[in-house]
């Protein structure tokens, strides 16, 4: 038989340490209220004896937490890097971002404060010493204004997730819609219902937001179908019911894939039908139900993850930017719609005007 030696304890690692059980407690879970050297001198000695976790008292711990009433555990801070042309809350995607971070906080005993720089009119480090001072440490950042953002703040005091791609640097933890999947998705449902010649319409800064992922999606669909679709073509639809036109009559195009929720508006008043002349499926839909054909998203989904994920941030002391940046992504669900129908009608004129 093999003996094996006895799992370390936290009561171990202060007696060695010389420290007090709570203060161990909090030390390995890097809670600020430690001092860092402190912080550093117990998780030494945790380290030495090979301390670690138990993973059923861990478990016991979370179901007793949540056989308990929630009770208040802090604010999370909302951050908004904003500018004065910059209103997130009448983007459909962030706020619902928001909607279902504040319900999922709630739930687990936190409320959610928003912060936005430009409203406030500070700096953000007088924004990270509010932070500091009222205890603030877990931050859901809202997605940028601009794509390839680059946002310094003292990150090193705090535990951060953000959403989607715009945030370039730092490389934070990030909750995404799979773009790459959505777009495979929508490009199947275009060719089920007969379309070949789809065109790519979303513009590069749109793509720089979506960190290329449409645009990837597109060109594999359209090399998995082999023979079945026109070469891929990547063309920015107009603005102007004129410009439209023109597009339209030199590209002939009879399906476009877009983030642009209201191209199907701006199509039909260039006087094209949509989807008897041109289908429109989108790979970005924020809201279910949506009139326009393809892959709904789910944001409000998104948020309850993002809140979840900070607070376990929190309990672990996870802070700063991370080594190895985690990315977790929501599938869509294929939307119907009405901006796409069934092809086959326009096969059988086809052939009907070669017989003829």
């Amino acid at each position: 038989m093999t003996m094996t030696s006895p799992r370390a304890t936290q009561k171990d690692v202060a007696r060695i340490s010389g420290f007090d059980q709570s203060t161990v407690s909090m030390a390995l879970r890097n809670h600020p209220r430690i001092p860092e050297e402190t912080r550093s001198a117990i998780q030494k000695v945790a380290q030495t004896l090979g301390y670690s976790p138990d993973p059923m008292l861990a478990g016991l711990a979370a179901y007793r937490n949540h056989q308990r009433p929630t009770t208040f555990h802090g604010t999370l801070a909302w951050f908004v890097n904003g500018r004065k042309d910059f209103a997130w809350e009448t983007s459909p995607h962030f706020h619902s971002y928001f909607v279902g971070a504040q319900k999922q906080a709630k739930s687990l005993g936190y409320q959610i404060e928003v912060f936005d720089l430009s409203a406030l009119a500070i700096s953000k480090k007088r924004l990270a010493s509010i932070f500091r001072a009222r205890n603030i440490r877990g931050l859901l950042v809202c997605p940028q204004p601009e794509p390839l953002t680059e946002l310094a703040f003292e990150w090193e005091d705090f535990s951060a997730i953000t959403f989607g791609y715009s945030l370039a640097k730092p490389e934070l933890h990030t909750i995404a819609t799979s773009y790459f999947t959505n777009t495979l998705l929508i490009m199947r449902q275009l060719i089920a219902h007969g379309y070949r010649r789809i065109v790519y319409c979303n513009p590069r800064k749109q793509d720089e937001r979506l960190g290329f992922n449409c645009a990837a999606g597109y060109v594999i669909e359209n090399f998995l179908a082999n023979e079945k679709l026109h070469p891929p073509l990547f063309v920015e639809l107009p603005t102007s019911p004129k410009n439209i036109r023109s597009w339209y009559t030199r590209y002939k195009p009879d399906a476009i894939v877009t983030c642009d929720l209201y191209s199907a508006d701006s199509i039909r008043k260039a006087g094209i039908a949509v989807p008897r002349k041109l289908g429109v499926v989108c790979p970005d839909l924020p809201l279910p139900d949506s009139p326009i054909s393809g892959a709904y998203v789910d944001c409000v989904r998104m948020g309850e993850v993002a809140a979840t994920l900070l607070i376990d941030m929190l309990q672990r002391g996870e802070r700063g930017v991370p080594t190895r940046t985690l990315r977790t992504l929501v599938e869509g669900i294929w939307n119907p719609g009405t901006t796409i129908r069934k092809q086959e009608s326009l096969s059988v004129r086809k052939l009907a005007k070669r017989k003829s």
